[in-house]
């Protein structure tokens, strides 16, 4: 998802209201290749976003199909600004929303206790159907952060989640 941030971002910092919903399609072939994406719905009004997004999905791998041949797949990216919540799935946002105000005192907590100033970070991390958070990777620290790296990961992973209904596993990203 850093690759959609990375789309983002730059475009957030000039229309700071840029919000909404690309949904791409896309067809996986057998050796794992994306082929044919493109922008299958819309509610951002950004050109530009849209086709960054189809971008980096089309230069996307995945595992070889094999002899399953192709598989068609639609993929919502929700965009949100408000210090950002994005989930894999529309229906997990109000649950991410929680989420985001559950954890963001227990981030301050980590930045106050090693006396940082704080930083916005980027948070990502999959919620299984149980709520159990996994794969956490934290952006926008420095290198030598480690300790604090240390602590967002702890935080996160020691937060039960809200469950995902008939979407898990859920990937979310939160702007801290």
């Amino acid at each position: 998802m850093s690759s959609i941030r990375g789309c983002y971002n730059p475009l957030l910092a000039r229309d700071p209201s840029l919000s909404g919903t690309v949904t791409v399609r896309f067809t996986i072939v057998a050796e794992g290749a994306v082929e044919a994406a493109m922008v299958e719905n819309s509610t951002v009004r950004s050109e530009a976003l849209e086709r960054c997004v189809v971008d980096v999905f089309s230069t996307m791998t995945f595992p070889s199909l094999g002899e399953d041949g192709e598989h068609a797949v639609s993929y919502p990216i929700v965009f949100v600004t408000v210090r950002s919540v994005d989930t894999s799935h529309p229906a997990y946002m109000p649950a991410a929303g929680l989420v985001f105000s559950v954890l963001r005192p227990k981030i301050d907590a980590c930045f106050d206790k090693r006396g940082r100033k704080r930083e916005v970070v980027f948070v990502d991390f999959r919620v299984d159907e149980a709520g159990q958070p996994s794969g956490v990777g934290v952006d926008g620290l420095p290198p030598a952060s480690l300790g604090l790296r240390r602590c967002v990961v702890r935080a996160v992973l020691a937060t039960t989640m809200p469950k995902p209904k008939r979407v898990a596993p859920v990937d979310v990203t939160l702007e801290l």
